[in-house]
């Protein structure tokens, strides 16, 4: 229910809770994928995965609610520039508006992905999966939105950035910082200035 645009509010609608379809059903650390079922959350699949050093690469603002089955029915995936949701997906078993249960494989998930449940629900789930990387940060400074923009164009050009956060002057203003423009770039690797740990962890709050 974490949806902004109003798509959880419901019209003439059939809502279907998948909390309690929560398990974890297989992982395999060589082979880098886990089979879940829809309700899983996503902050706590992250968390049981760090055991193995493996990452779910995509994570949202409402990770610490978001289901699986939401993020891949909202196309959820701000968080990953780098990884985009399809090349994540490796199956979905999914129930059509026939009854039918149906393996969806290859391009053609593609079609489910920020489909809102109307083209099916999604009933298991197999997710590729990654090694942790090291993270690193940039923080950039502007004092117009010209200058962010083109800065932003510059970024995304660079294969390892993971992610892009905007703070704009009010925002800044409210935090009790100089009154910007900032922009906060995330790197998979340690191209950034920002490294170490406790640096890491100041930015991200």
């Amino acid at each position: 229910g974490t949806d902004i645009d109003g798509s959880t509010v419901p019209n003439n609608s059939i809502i279907i809770d998948f909390s309690k379809m929560n398990k974890i059903l297989e992982a395999s650390k060589s082979r880098l994928y886990v089979i879940l079922q829809p309700g899983v959350i996503l902050s706590k699949l992250n968390r049981l995965l760090e055991t193995r050093n493996l990452n779910f690469p995509i994570k949202p603002l409402s990770d610490k609610v978001s289901t699986i089955a939401g993020l891949i029915s909202t196309n959820a995936t701000s968080g990953s520039l780098r990884y985009p949701l399809p090349s994540l997906i490796s199956e979905l078993e999914i129930i059509d508006g026939s009854g039918k249960l149906i393996i969806v494989k290859g391009s053609k998930i593609k079609d489910f992905i920020g489909s809102r449940g109307t083209l099916g629900v999604i009933t298991k789930i197999k997710l590729k999966l990654t090694e942790i990387p090291k993270i690193s940060y940039n923080i950039y400074e502007f004092e117009t939105t010209q200058e962010l923009l083109d800065k932003t164009k510059r970024l995304k050009e660079n294969e390892d950035l993971l992610s892009l956060f905007f703070i704009s002057r009010i925002a800044s203003k409210l935090t009790s910082q100089e009154e910007k423009y900032y922009l906060i770039a995330q790197y998979e690797g340690m191209q950034g200035l920002i490294t170490e740990k406790l640096e890491i962890a100041n930015t991200e709050k």
